[in-house]
């Protein structure tokens, strides 16, 4: 249930003191988690997580559903990353945005190409951000109208956007959102019962739709250099004694690398008493959705000037689709990095969905009737741990659900952190409940009595069992359907 207004502002004037106090603090822990891989059921999302800030990169329909399971928080988080518009990298938006107002965040930036803004319009009149600022920035924009080589800046991370065309792009023109200011017309040209049959007739099908957005939208990509802002280096205390300088504020100062005047007159640098700053990691997010941007991405220099053996590259993260990555071109392009840069695929070739608390909720059904309730299709769910000994070896990952690749302290990848399902164990927990084992046992006699009163019982095609699928507008980790149509005859 969605939080009282009253509460979500306490909560955000709450967080908006928090930020104001940590925002001279270097953050501790950096680290990148994938939420989603792209498999079946499963969105391409991947979450940067900070001590101060959180980001998100894309957000496909199901990014909030893992969030809430395996509790990465929304809290904190104040910008999104699209690399393109495509459904798979938008879907989970709408629910993103008012899971973070509820965590009463002050604002949320959707940096991606034009047209980003256009899912929000259409909906406003069911999505309802009162309490949560959202912003868009065009990416493309910002490109042509700075010079600057960084197009997004704050004590965390640079960001620099890099758009990629498809051959089939045009610049296209501005248009209105499908529903939000013309939402009224709308439901009047379907004479829906809230206005009168007297009304004047809808206007042509073609001139109806002229303003919604088409495929043009589709044809550019952004992909995005970054770059973690520098960790200073400590303070040396032993050096401050030996200059004069007084302990109490002249040291914070002096390690936050201000140069501090002592009172005798002397100019005291930070950078005498301080250890050399630590270089922040560099990584890159790229997308090359279909092959009509292939020869574009693959001569992007941002890209290309990585490729030298003197430039250091910690990681990629691949959005791109399967069917190119698999590509000649784009495997000679992966391989033309240094050896230490890690390629991290979230191409949708990994069948594990993630979604661990499905997978146990339907074992559990399994022990009712498993013709009924089959194990879920999720053949890349780990079942144990040893099993991700193969996927650390060379430097193409695939991207598992809830993996995380740590970047400070130094840079390693935690396995343990992906969804196990351990069947047995679960299995083992459902029948240690008091009677749960008797009331099995008799569901079963009963309907082994009915296949002798009627033989043949099991062949028969009727009852048939179709799931409609899911209702709930609030995320939950162990929902599987929310309504079952059953036929008799």
């Amino acid at each position: 249930m969605a939080k009282d207004i009253k509460y979500i502002a306490e909560i955000k004037a709450k967080r908006l003191a928090k930020k104001q106090w940590t925002a001279g603090h270097v953050p501790g822990k950096i680290y990148f988690q994938v939420i989603g891989n792209g498999s079946k059921g499963s969105p391409k999302s991947v979450y940067f997580y900070t001590d101060q800030n959180k980001y998100l990169f894309n957000c496909g329909e199901g990014t909030q559903r893992l969030t809430q399971e395996h509790r990465m928080r929304f809290a904190k988080l104040e910008n999104i990353f699209l690399t393109s518009l495509h459904w798979d990298n938008i879907g989970g938006l709408p629910g993103a945005c008012l899971t973070a107002q509820e965590m009463g965040n002050a604002g949320l930036t959707v940096h991606g190409p034009y047209g980003s803004d256009l899912l929000f319009q259409s909906a406003d009149k069911i999505l309802i951000l009162n309490e949560l600022n959202v912003l868009h920035s065009d990416c493309l924009k910002v490109v042509q109208e700075t010079e600057k080589y960084w197009h997004f800046e704050d004590p965390i991370l640079k960001v620099r956007y890099i758009p990629v065309k498809s051959q089939k792009y045009t610049q296209p023109e501005h248009r209105e959102p499908p529903l939000a200011e013309n939402f009224d017309r709308y439901i009047k040209e379907r004479n829906f019962r809230r206005y009168d049959r007297d009304a004047s007739p809808p206007s042509p099908k073609k001139q109806r739709f002229k303003n919604s957005p088409q495929e043009d939208f589709l044809q550019l990509a952004i992909c995005y250099e970054c770059s973690i802002q520098p960790k200073p280096g400590a303070l040396r205390s032993e050096l401050c004694v030996d200059l004069g300088v007084p302990a109490g504020p002249l040291y914070g100062q002096l390690k936050s690398g201000n140069d501090v005047a002592l009172p005798d007159g002397r100019i005291v640098r930070s950078k005498d008493v301080c250890s050399p700053e630590e270089p922040g990691a560099t990584f890159l997010i790229v997308e090359c959705p279909n092959e009509t941007f292939l020869d574009n991405f693959l001569s992007v220099e941002d890209f290309t000037k990585y490729q030298a053996k003197d430039k250091n590259l910690d990681f990629i993260i691949h959005f791109t689709p399967d069917k190119i990555v698999n590509r000649e071109e784009y495997k000679k392009f992966m391989s033309a990095f240094p050896e230490s840069t890690y390629h991290i695929l979230l191409s949708g070739s990994k069948e594990s969905s993630g979604y661990l608390g499905a997978n146990r909720a339907q074992c559990l059904l399994n022990l009712l009737d498993s013709n009924v309730f089959p194990y879920l299709n999720d053949t890349g769910m780990r079942t144990n741990l040893s099993e991700s000994d193969a996927a650390k070896s060379g430097q193409v990952v695939n991207g598992e659900s809830c993996l995380k690749y740590h970047l400070r302290p130094p840079s390693k990848f935690d396995w343990e952190s992906v969804p196990v399902l351990k069947k047995n164990e679960v299995i083992s927990e459902a029948l240690e409940v008091p009677g749960f084992t008797d009331a099995l046992r008799g569901m079963n006699n009963q309907i082994e009595q009915l296949g002798d009163l009627h033989p043949g019982f099991e062949s028969h095609s009727y009852p048939k069992i179709t799931f409609l699928g899911t209702g709930s507008c609030i995320p939950n980790k162990t929902r599987n359907v929310s309504c079952i149509l059953t036929e008799t005859r």
